[in-house]
């Protein structure tokens, strides 16, 4: 199927009755979306960028995505593949309110080694997120399973400052090296217990090597985080990342990813 015809039933797919809210929040709505996955015969799926309904990213969408991947796997129904490894289609996939495809080649359209897709958006409501979310089968476009959740709001509380500069400041690369290191020293702690959950939960350590060869090119720092990464898997209890947590993990990360990339580090 090439791309035409798969944005062309994401489209239509946006156009379906308004699913049934899972009583039991994200967990709720992470077990529906699994057996409406399973009944189809799709044992892997992957999630998405979760995006605003009014197309203005308010920095929930991450946090929200991370939640909604994290109660996947915690089921047990399907496989979740990890959207860090899906490459190009993670970074150039996006889903606008419609859910359509934008900039998805063939290849990338057919997920790699993912079955589904699932994609979704949410909105503000009354001082809770509404979470709307759809099992796109790779192959076809069509969609087998949708379903919705009401969740608590706790990403009002992520902190900015971390990009409160310009974004042009982004590009300079003056002092490129310590800046990555003082947006990582407050992380590390944070970003090994991220990664120890996931190891946890069975999410291939692959993943976390390759995200630290990316965001910490500082190689004290570096063995600095895999000693508190082995620390918190070797934990008899290793606390899931709240929703704020995540987001502001992922803002700092996104800086450091950006850095080291524009400035070679």
């Amino acid at each position: 199927m090439d791309t035409r015809s798969l944005r062309r039933l994401l489209v239509l797919a946006s156009l379906a009755p308004a699913p049934v809210f899972a009583a039991s929040g994200m967990d709720g709505l992470a077990r529906e979306l699994a057996d409406g996955a399973r009944a189809a015969g799709l044992a892997r799926v992957a999630v998405a960028r979760l995006e605003p309904a009014g197309g203005r990213d308010d920095g929930r969408g991450e946090a929200l995505t991370e939640q909604l991947t994290l109660a996947l796997v915690r089921g047990g129904r399907v496989q979740t593949v990890e959207r860090s490894l899906l490459g190009k289609l993670a970074d150039e996939m996006k889903l606008d309110r419609t859910g359509a495809v934008a900039g998805a080649t063939d290849r990338e359209a057919k997920l790699a080694s993912a079955d589904a897709l699932i994609v979704g958006r949410y909105e503000i409501t009354e001082g809770r997120v509404r979470v709307y979310a759809r099992v796109v089968e790779a192959q076809t476009g069509i969609i087998v399973a949708a379903g919705g959740a009401d969740v608590a709001d706790d990403s009002s509380v992520v902190l900015r400052d971390a990009v409160a500069a310009p974004a042009a400041a982004e590009t300079d690369c003056s002092a490129a090296s310590e800046r990555v290191a003082a947006v990582q020293e407050d992380m590390l702690d944070l970003k090994a217990r991220y990664w120890a959950f996931r190891r946890r939960l069975g999410v291939d350590e692959t993943a976390a090597r390759a995200d630290a060869r990316q965001t910490i090119p500082d190689a004290d720092q570096r063995s600095r985080y895999e000693y508190a990464l082995a620390s918190w898997t070797a934990a008899d209890e290793v606390p899931p990342l709240s929703g704020a947590e995540v987001a502001r993990l992922n803002e700092s990360q996104a800086r450091a990813r950006e850095l080291v990339r524009s400035c070679r580090l």
